[in-house]
């Protein structure tokens, strides 16, 4: 049954590694923001989609990554808590 709780742990600190790098990620992408200048309304539509086609595929990844560490971290605690009712 140790192993259980080793393989538990270890997806539980995967999962939780991931969810801080993604939140490392964000703040990242959130720091290095730049600013729209809007000099004209077409000037500012193009602006935006360009900002808008740059930060879409980072937000998804993000997203998927949040996903995916909080999925191992729910895993690992079950994982641990088998070992605890056993």
């Amino acid at each position: 049954m140790t192993s259980n709780r080793v393989v538990g742990l270890t997806v539980f600190i995967v999962g939780v590694a991931i969810l801080v790098s993604s939140l490392i990620l964000a703040y990242l992408e959130y720091a290095s923001a730049e600013r729209v200048v809007v000099g004209g309304l077409e000037e500012a539509v193009t602006a935006l989609v360009k900002v808008f086609a740059a930060v879409i595929p980072k937000l998804v990844w993000i997203g998927v990554m949040i996903a995916v560490g909080s999925i191992l971290l729910s895993k690992g605690v079950q994982l641990l808590r088998v070992e605890k009712s056993d």
